[in-house]
């Protein structure tokens, strides 16, 4: 086995995590990515988790996108030291760790501890793993246009399903194209998509279940799913209306449809059980990303039993070399079981509460046409008195005053993704210190827009 000894003994001082993992695999390192000997490709993304960062940090916390402020982290610090943990228990021999920890097929069972946990949480007996959100939906899709025999799929308009071609539709459309409010125009969303799978698609409003009633009317017998975020989270949070989610669902039904749940952003963030839990309304299909897993490339579909034995009846495939890797579900298992507790959520929402009250006094006493939503792990500033309901409400909004905050923040030690139409998300590193700096930070800016 290669060993390269660099400054180990300083770097084991510093990152005992580290130190500890390299001594389980045998390996004295400093703990950066080229000191890992070339075994398996699992290896390599481990000792990303470990490389110190410092100053300003966009980390990555179990799944989650993480802001922290100007501060040594260590990325992911609890999954990766209760894993090493994990190994010392389970693992007293090289090659039992390797089979452990191997990105490569069979997952020793761990997949079925996941699926469980996961059954638990959205309330959906079957699942099948995957390696992103954008592979979820496109399955979740596949699968719901086996079980129905139909191919019209229903989108909403301005939401992101993943980069393959009968989800990219109208994600943002520019105003020249994006047709009438109450019938808007299915646009591709880039060169590369064939007009006839775009054709497929049909797209509705967010909140407007008459334009879903008149989209079901045009294609009798003919749409398989709607496919919707809960809770948009792609133009800043878009809330759904009381009743909105089961009505979609009561529509759907009645008409020979499926409604998918796309939680790659909801699930396991707004609540143990993602929106499925948070609005009580659980749909036929789910699927779920990289939150679930530590944020390593993973992901999930979940479902009806009766839909999902579309795959074990060879109806429809579903497969991948990667998927359900040991790696990515050992780091799932311990996500699910051991970080994302309910001590976490209730560390998530005693943040939000110092989140929501902060920002909501500082945009009253300055006056400003803001508003703040936050849910558990997640939340963001609306640029815009009144509440967005859709992509047309979304396009009223202040984008330069957005850009303006990312910039006082940036400037103020912490960082945040650009663009009104970004939230945040909440880390189990984070403290009540961290989020009342954003808070200030924002305060800041308000009296300064109002001096």
């Amino acid at each position: 086995m290669l060993r390269r000894r660099r400054d180990a003994g300083a770097f084991g001082a510093a990152h005992p995590c580290g130190r500890e993992l390299g001594d389980a695999l045998g390996v004295v390192t400093d703990g950066s990515i080229r000191d890992i000997p070339m075994i398996a490709p699992g290896f390599q993304m481990l000792a990303a988790a470990i490389v110190p960062s410092h100053a300003y940090v966009h980390a990555v916390d179990f799944g989650l996108d993480v802001e922290v402020a100007d501060r040594p982290v260590e990325v992911a610090p609890n999954l990766w030291a209760q894993e090493v943990n994990a190994l010392h228990e389970l693992e007293s021999h090289w090659e039992r760790i390797h089979n452990y920890l191997t990105t490569l097929f069979a997952s020793q069972g761990v997949d079925d501890i996941v699926a469980e946990e996961l059954a638990k949480r959205f309330s959906l007996p079957q699942w099948r793993f995957t390696n992103s959100g954008t592979e979820s939906t496109l399955d979740a899709v596949r699968i719901a246009r086996g079980f129905t025999g139909r191919e019209r799929l229903v989108k909403i308009e301005a939401s992101y399903h993943g980069h393959h071609d009968a989800l990219m539709v109208s994600v943002e459309p520019p105003p020249d194209k994006m047709g009438p409010p109450d019938a808007p125009a299915s646009v591709a969303q880039s060169e590369g998509i064939p007009k006839a799978v775009v054709e497929l698609t049909t797209v509705v409003p967010f909140n407007d279940l008459p334009a879903l009633e008149r989209a079901f009317k045009r294609y009798p017998d003919d749409i398989a799913a709607v496919i919707v975020e809960p809770a948009m989270m792609n133009l800043g949070i878009v809330l759904p209306d009381a009743g909105y989610l089961v009505g979609i669902k009561e529509m759907a039904h009645r008409n020979g449809a499926l409604l998918i749940f796309d939680e790659v952003k909801t699930g396991v963030t707004i609540a143990p059980g993602g929106a499925t839990e948070r609005f009580g309304v659980v749909p036929d299909l789910i699927a779920l990303a990289k939150a679930i897993g530590g944020g390593l490339p993973c992901g999930a579909v979940g479902g009806r039993q009766d839909v999902m034995a579309v795959i074990e009846d060879k109806r429809v495939a579903q497969m991948g070399t990667f998927n359900g890797n040991p790696l990515t579900l050992a780091a799932a298992k311990v996500t699910l079981q051991d970080i994302l507790t309910p001590k976490a959520y209730a560390h998530f929402d005693a943040l939000a509460e110092v989140l929501q009250g902060g920002l909501d006094s500082a945009i009253a006493e300055n006056s400003l046409p803001f508003h703040v939503i936050t849910l558990a792990a997640r939340g963001g500033i609306t640029y815009r008195a009144e509440r967005v309901r859709n992509y047309r409400d979304y396009l009223t909004t202040d984008k330069q005053t957005a850009y303006l905050s990312w910039l006082y923040q940036c400037n103020r030690g912490v960082l945040m993704a650009p663009g009104a139409e970004e939230n945040w998300t909440l880390s189990v590193q984070h403290s009540q210190e961290d989020v009342q700096r954003y808070v200030d930070n924002f305060t800041e800016m308000a009296r300064d827009l109002r001096a």
